[in-house]
């Protein structure tokens, strides 16, 4: 990748970067949808229940085992059931706190199937780095952690 990358940007004009391109694409081998199907339907349920679906709902739902779900969904996607399921929990839980600020951190834990307080924190620092408080207190979380040089 880095030599195309070289190369890309080697080339005198425009048009002989679109053909570089065009040719670097035509070349790729693309994976046969039907060995994504369970992973891109897996992704699909998690987002549509805000990542409260659990794993084993996963399983009954496709009907095939907890070991060739999670094999073939990470084999897709690069992460397992449960820490995607996090992650995608965690992007709605802010989405809905950003909505309704005023919801305690209480309630919005429970909201989102947390029931103890310990589970809710760790999930939120694993995926923004910092504890609910904090990451609820800035305006702008993205903004606060990446400011511009």
């Amino acid at each position: 990748m880095e030599a195309f990358r070289r190369q890309l940007f080697a080339e005198e004009s425009f048009a002989q970067m679109v053909d570089l391109v065009e040719s670097f694409f035509s070349q790729m081998v693309m994976p046969d949808p039907l060995s994504y199907k369970l992973a891109m339907d897996a992704c699909q349920l998690i987002y549509s229940s805000d990542g409260t679906v659990t794993v084993k709902e996963l399983v009954d739902h496709f009907g095939v085992s907890r070991q060739r779900l999670n094999r073939e969904f990470r084999s897709s996607t690069k992460y397992n059931l449960k820490e995607f399921s996090m992650l995608v929990k965690v992007r709605a839980l802010m989405t809905y706190r950003q909505q309704d600020p005023h919801i305690s951190l209480t309630d919005l834990a429970h909201r989102f199937g947390y029931y103890d307080q310990s589970h809710f924190i760790q999930d939120i620092r694993r995926a923004s780095g910092v504890s609910p408080r904090v990451l609820f207190s800035m305006t702008n979380f993205v903004k606060e952690q990446w400011p511009r040089a």
